[in-house]
């Protein structure tokens, strides 16, 4: 799938946001947006979301068209995509399920899910596979700069990773790491950790996690021949900020923070050698007028596509706010407020001189023009409502999370035996996971289970026979768990 892409996490219908990086925009051809959502009552937001929606953006002015809906289980609430192409040919489009389920890997722990899904050219989106994040209600996804590696930002208090196969699906995790204590100085919010984003620096190995829980931005350096994570130096934000999202200049040089408890804007020189943060921030300004008394939360952060200008987004205040960056030092002047046009801006993106705002409580969505020489925002008079956005479902063969973990033993057999059957001696045919995926309405995932199950009964029984006469070429079936293990599936893969 070539299209360029832009990714906008929506939430009741819709919501806040995740800004992908757009491909360059080619010619007879739209940027298609995708924005994800709540979709059921969560006690703070009742989410009345379908899954994943699917938009086409008319650059010439704006204008916004319902593409399509994919059903991907409770709350697909945030999405990010891949600028390169995998070994199939195709762009992955990753999404997170923001719950908090019990672990059938971990009993006893919490965990939400995270997906793998191709692109096609219709606009429909398709399973790869889906995983574990190890850790309760993720919020938030990134991609390594080179595309080998997803981290994902779980609110309950976790980072976990995952490196990418070579068709884009999910492998095992191979980091993770909790984060229980809180800075404790806004109790509601700040008990114990909560990870709500990481941030990659360009061209390097570098990674920034915002904790909003500890009032931290912790700095990490990825290994790549050990899979992991190592931790760097600390940055303090001040206590009682909630840093939340981060936004780099363009030039490399300098990293916004936006506070999601402080309403403010935290300004850090990068050492671009050592690709780490300064340890002091160079300012910090406020994002909301001087004479706001009434509650707000800040929420998501872009800069303007010539770098010029930096945009944050006001959860009370309802508003974008909007800054003028210095180009010598990358400090900010305020240019003053856009209404977000309805309650609740939690995202926002931006394309080119476009601006598409994601409004949480009102259900709306609403498209502004980028003055690119001052830097001010106007509304264009393009919409979407609550209603447009169920314009057109497109049926999918994509099974939830939790219809996938209750699926019986019979059915589990028989999607074995079918990936075999499109076998040739143990190693399934161009297409045939994508075909077993459609005929049974599952992904990987279940298949992952079936080894499992295998493995377990094998286990206790000293030895496992499966029970079929042959396979599709006449040959005698092997052990169970040996053409598995010719099939190279692992548990979680």
């Amino acid at each position: 799938m070539h299209l360029p892409t832009l990714l906008l996490t929506l939430v009741a219908a819709v919501t806040g946001a995740s800004a992908g990086s757009p491909q360059q925009q080619q010619s007879n051809s739209q940027p298609i947006l995708f924005a994800a959502t709540y979709t059921r009552d969560e006690g703070w937001i009742n989410g009345t979301g379908k899954g994943i929606y699917t938009y086409k953006l008319d650059t010439t002015d704006g204008s916004l068209t319902p593409w399509g809906v994919t059903p991907l289980g409770i709350n697909p609430m945030y999405v990010q995509g891949t600028t390169k192409a995998f070994n199939s040919g195709e762009r992955v489009i990753y999404a997170i399920n923001a719950v908090s389920d019990e672990s059938t890997e971990h009993p006893g722990s919490q965990t939400g899910f995270v997906s793998a899904l191709t692109l096609n050219d219709d606009g429909t989106l398709e399973l790869l596979n889906t995983l574990e994040t190890h850790g309760g209600s993720p919020t938030h996804i990134s991609l390594s700069p080179d595309e080998d590696f997803v981290v994902i930002s779980n609110y309950g208090g976790s980072l976990t990773m995952f490196p990418l196969n070579a068709d884009g699906s999910l492998a095992n995790e191979t980091f993770h790491q909790e984060f229980p204590k809180g800075s404790k100085v806004v109790m509601d919010q700040q008990a114990t950790g909560h990870i709500h984003s990481t941030t990659w620096f360009p061209n390097s190995k570098h990674v920034v996690a915002a904790n909003l829980g500890s009032d931290e931005l912790l700095q990490y350096k990825l290994d790549e021949k050990k899979q992991t994570l190592k931790s760097l130096k600390t940055v303090n934000r001040p206590p009682g900020s909630g840093p939340r999202h981060m936004a780099l200049h363009p030039d490399g040089n300098i990293a916004y923070v936006v506070d999601e408890i402080s309403n403010t804007v935290g300004v850090y020189k990068i050492d671009k050698k050592a690709a780490l943060l300064s340890k002091t921030a160079l300012q910090k300004i406020t994002t909301l007028p001087d004479d706001f008394t009434n509650s707000s939360t800040s929420a998501d952060i872009h800069l303007s596509s010539n770098g010029k200008f930096l945009y944050t987004s006001n959860r009370g205040h309802d508003s974008i706010a909007m800054f003028k960056i210095n180009e010598n030092d990358g400090t900010l002047t305020s240019l003053g407020f856009e209404s977000s046009r309805g309650n609740a801006p939690r995202g926002f993106t931006i394309y080119g001189n476009w601006l598409i705002v994601a409004n949480q409580n009102s259900n709306d969505m609403y498209v502004f023009e980028v003055n690119s020489k001052t830097g001010l925002l106007e509304y264009t008079g393009n919409s979407l409502a609550q209603s447009t956005l169920r314009s057109r479902t497109v049926r999918t063969q994509m099974p939830s999370p939790t219809r996938m973990r209750e699926l019986s033993d019979s059915k589990r057999d028989q999607v074995v035996v079918s990936l075999l059957q499109c076998s040739v001696d143990g190693v399934p045919r161009r297409g045939a996971i994508k075909e077993v995926t459609a005929k049974f309405r599952v992904d990987r995932r279940t298949i992952s289970m079936v080894w499992k199950k295998a493995k377990a009964e094998e286990a206790r029984s000293g030895q496992l026979r499966a029970d079929y006469s042959g396979n599709a070429r006449g040959r005698p079936m092997l052990d169970l768990s040996e053409k598995l293990e010719k099939l190279r599936i692992t548990p979680g893969g």
